[in-house]
C-alpha cells in the first residue's frame, strides 16, 4: 500500500481576466443608468453569483489511492469517483477552449477542468470515459497505472 496521491489546480488568469469584464460590465450598467439602484439590483447579483461559482469550482483536487481515483471541485462538490480496477486505458489527451472550466458533457465523457488545455482521458473497461484537466498530466498517468491492474 503506497501513499495516496493529491493534487490541487486553481483556476488561472482567464478567470480573473473573467472576473475584470463582470467588474467592467457593472461599471457600465451603473453608468449608463446613472443610479446606484440599478447597480444593487444588476451588477452585485452577477457579482454574487460569480463569486460563488470561483469559490464552488475555482479548484480542482484530484486523488488516487490504491482503490479510488477521486475529483472534486472546492468544498468537495461537484465530486466523481472511478474505481482503479474498473480502468481500462489513460492518456494525455487536449481539452477544447469551450471545456476548460467546470464540469462539462463533451457528447463522449465528461470533462472536469479549471483552465488550460492539459488533462488526462481515463477509460473504463466498460467503455465509458471521462477527462480531467491537470496542469501535471504526466504525473497523473503515472500514478493511475501503477495502480491500476494490467498496466
Amino acid at each position: 500500500m503506497s501513499a495516496p496521491y493529491r493534487h490541487t489546480q486553481r483556476v488561472g488568469a482567464a478567470w480573473w481576466l473573467f472576473m475584470g469584464v463582470v467588474v467592467v460590465l457593472a461599471l457600465v450598467v451603473e453608468l449608463w443608468f446613472d443610479g446606484v439602484a440599478i447597480t444593487l439590483v444588476v451588477a452585485v447579483p452577477i457579482l454574487l453569483i460569480v463569486w460563488f461559482g470561483y469559490l464552488t469550482v475555482g479548484r480542482l483536487t484530484i486523488t488516487v489511492d490504491d482503490n479510488t481515483v477521486r475529483v472534486f471541485y472546492g468544498w468537495g462538490w461537484p465530486s466523481t469517483r472511478l474505481r482503479v480496477g474498473d480502468i481500462g486505458s489513460v492518456r494525455a489527451v487536449r481539452n477544447s477552449l469551450w471545456t476548460r472550466f467546470g464540469p462539462w458533457w463533451n457528447g463522449r465523457s465528461w470533462v472536469w477542468s479549471v483552465g488550460g488545455p492539459a488533462a488526462v482521458e481515463i477509460e473504463l473497461t466498460s467503455g465509458r470515459s471521462m477527462r480531467i484537466g491537470t496542469d501535471s498530466p504526466d504525473e497523473l498517468i503515472d500514478e493511475v497505472q501503477r495502480r491500476a491492474v494490467g498496466f
